[in-house]
């Protein structure tokens, strides 16, 4: 009877592996038929002995062999079922229904041992066969080509092509700190309009570039962490360009970035392979998760750790594609758009320095030697673990040294990665320098990262000052070369960014940094339920919640940030009148926008299976 189960299961269990039904890549075949193959022999040989069992206590004989085929094919058939019906708790609808066909039929289904032996035989020699072949491949594909034709539009007089340069994680503090080890954006800044620090909007990607590219600040966009997407009529910057005659194009490296999230509007190339090969994976861990015996049977760390460390490792260390793809692909962008009459716009973004803090080879070991770290801290495994570095934080609340010591290098890894990035933007430098074309050069981040500060790690998890100050650097034709004397905002990016290219810049809440020193200005940096607001040198660190139909505020940190900016004394009891002013002007901010603390953004389930590529899980996402 085992046999005939056993046949019955394989055979479903490749049928769903040639079709893959709901699986966007076939990439995966010999991984998906592989989890397919043990998730239904697992299934069968268990509803087997059940089966077995049953007669053996009913005293009744064992099932004829089309019955028990068929037993096995009903066994396999909820995951087939899941990937076809809307739902895929649908799928198991097809269990009493292929029990039901399996009595009725399969007493009258000849079936010959010799085929169910041959097919279990075929399906469990495969398992070590699949198991031994090479894994997937992740390598990005080719990158999107520019149109032949670009549009037809008039371009201001004198037009100059923009690059904007988005570096994922990077703290304004460290540029500084690092500033005569990166010689390429100190030459740009000394060149350029710049701050020590820029503050941002958010302490997640997502909604950080939805105010850097959209020129909306974080209660307009709505985007609230960086699983939500933005609104379809959210305005690019890169659409504006576009219809206004600029050719944009596009090379990104986070997920959250990818095309489908709605960044690429406005790019006529928008080259995300640096991303998606992490992505393709995530996408199919989730259909494993969601439409396999597999996936339904192990527990999901441990199917995440099985998919990722064993089945498809990552490449090289930390997941990370090649360093230097980005800036390849963006040069061949730059050099394509450089042999054009019409001016350009270039995005470019950089994940590096975010975790898993891998330094390229050039850099690596010149700031991070070996470090004699205490036993259960020193596995560099372990340091390219999200989890293991949040679960730092709470030795830090217990001021475990252990905990210090690792940060501290994990601190230096981070920084060996901003050197490499300057000598990365060194390269496209050098290029648009070579194209001899009036260039705007914008260079800045979404967020910081935090090394132990507050007794926190990573991000995604506060609003202090580690997070949410970032680099600004302009330069370019019609740039003065000084420093500004108050920070920029992140919503200063597009209306800066227009005002150079000559077009308006109405309607957006920043400013052009070229319109005279902008005032001090209030500013409110947002994640989920959590916002800051700060003015007149204090910043105030509350709760937003919305409660029989009024939104509600509940202060909970108070700092005199320009002379505190550690945030190291909470002045909330001793400056009542501060927290109030300051929380009237948040209400102000909030009435303006018209935003609420539970309107939530688009979302995606698919973005899900990024958080954990990415080091978001377990963060207030």
């Amino acid at each position: 009877m085992l046999l005939f189960l056993l046949a019955g299961a394989v055979l479903v269990g490749a049928a769903q592996a040639v079709v893959h039904p709901g699986l966007e890549t076939a990439r995966f075949w010999r991984e998906g038929l592989l989890l397919l193959l043990a998730g239904n022999i697992a299934v069968a040989a268990l509803f087997g002995g059940l089966t077995a069992l049953a007669c053996r206590r009913l005293r009744r004989p064992a099932p004829a062999p089309g019955t028990a085929f068929l037993l096995g094919a009903a066994a396999a058939l909820p995951p087939l079922l899941a990937c076809f019906l809307p739902q895929e708790g649908y799928g198991w609808l097809g269990l009493p229904a292929g029990v039901f066909l399996a009595l009725w039929l399969g007493p009258r289904l000849p079936l010959p041992r010799p085929f169910a032996a041959a097919v279990v035989a075929l399906g469990l020699a495969a398992l070590p066969v699949l198991a031994l072949l090479p894994p997937a491949s992740l390598a990005p594909g080719t990158q999107p080509p520019l149109p032949a034709q670009p549009v037809s539009a008039t371009v201001p007089a004198a037009a100059p092509d923009i690059v904007l340069i988005s570096v994922d994680t990077l703290r304004a503090d460290r540029v500084l700190e690092l500033a005569p080890l990166l010689p390429n954006l100190t030459r740009l800044r000394e060149q350029g309009l710049w701050h020590e620090y820029a503050l941002s909007s958010s302490n997640q990607t997502s909604p950080a570039h939805a105010t850097m590219l959209s020129g909306q600040s974080a209660l307009q966009h709505g985007v609230r962490n960086t699983v939500e997407r933005m609104r379809p009529g959210t305005s690019l910057v890169s659409e504006r360009l576009l219809a206004a005659g600029w050719r944009t194009a596009g090379v990104v490296s986070n997920g959250f970035l990818r095309a489908g999230t709605g960044f690429q509007r406005g790019f006529e190339a928008y080259d995300d392979g640096a991303a998606v090969g992490i992505g393709v994976r995530s996408e199919f861990r989730r259909w494993v998760d969601k439409k396999t015996w597999t996936g339904w049977l192990v527990p999901e760390e441990a199917l995440r750790r099985c998919i990722e460390q064993k089945l498809v490792p990552r490449r090289g260390e930390g997941g990370r594609t090649d360093h230097s793809l980005v800036t390849e692909r963006a040069l061949r962008y730059i050099r394509e758009l450089q042999r054009g009459e019409r001016p350009y716009f270039l995005f470019v973004h950089y994940i590096d320095p975010h975790h898993p803090y891998t330094p390229a080879p050039s850099v690596a070991g010149r700031l991070a030697g070996p470090a004699p770290l205490a036993p259960g801290y020193d596995d560099p495994t372990d340091w390219r673990q999200p989890a293991f570095v949040r679960g730092l934080r709470d030795q830090l609340q217990h001021e475990r040294a252990e905990a210090r010591g690792v940060l501290q290098h994990l601190s230096r890894l981070y920084d060996e990665e901003v050197l490499y990035v300057d000598a990365l933007l060194g390269r496209l430098l050098a290029a648009l320098e070579e194209g001899g074309r009036p260039t705007v050069i914008l260079f800045t981040s979404d967020h910081g990262e935090h090394f132990g500060e507050h007794a926190l790690t990573l991000h995604s998890c506060s609003l202090y000052e580690e997070l949410v100050r970032v680099p600004f650097v302009l330069a370019g034709p019609g740039v003065p070369a000084r420093r500004l004397e108050q920070p920029p905002q992140l919503e200063d990016v597009v209306p800066t960014l227009l005002d150079l290219a000559g077009l308006p810049c109405d309607g957006l809440p920043g400013r052009s940094l070229l319109r005279g020193a902008p005032g001090e200005r209030p500013h409110l940096a947002r994640y989920n339920e959590h916002i800051s607001v700060r003015a007149g040198g204090w910043k105030l660190l509350a709760e937003w919640h919305f409660r029989d139909g009024q939104n509600v505020l509940l202060p909970r940190e108070l700092y005199a940030v320009d002379a505190d900016p550690a945030e190291a004394r909470d002045r909330l009891a001793e400056e009542p009148e501060t927290v109030a002013r300051l929380l009237a002007l948040a209400h102000d901010m909030i009435r303006s926008a018209g935003a609420r603390p539970d309107a939530r953004g688009l979302t995606d389930e698919s973005d899900q299976a990024f958080v954990h590529e990415l080091g978001y899980a377990g963060e207030d996402n």
